[in-house]
């Protein structure tokens, strides 16, 4: 198989993901996310008991979670994210 067929096969279409939310929204991760990186605003994040606190530029890791992750925005400014999985964090 070439390699640019494999990749091609790993990659999905769907991915990065752009995500805006306004004050007091929120949205549950999908538990395919990997990571996501704030692009303005500020988030708060709920996962397996713990609250993190994210703003602009900052990249979180998401851990697996059986209650799941929940994101909230927490500012007047929109808040806007970037989810990700690892196959889109490959670097070259």
């Amino acid at each position: 198989m070439k390699i640019s067929n494999l990749l091609k096969s790993k990659q999905n279409a769907e991915w990065p993901r752009l995500i805006t939310l306004t004050y007091n929204q929120s949205f549950r991760i999908p538990q395919s996310v990997d990571e996501l990186e704030v692009l303005s605003g500020c988030a708060w994040i709920t996962v397996a008991g713990q609250d993190i606190v994210l703003i602009k530029k900052q990249i979180a890791s998401i851990p697996q979670s059986k209650d799941g992750v929940i994101i909230s925005s927490v500012s007047q400014e929109p808040l806007v994210f970037e989810l990700r999985t690892k196959a889109t964090n490959l670097t070259w």
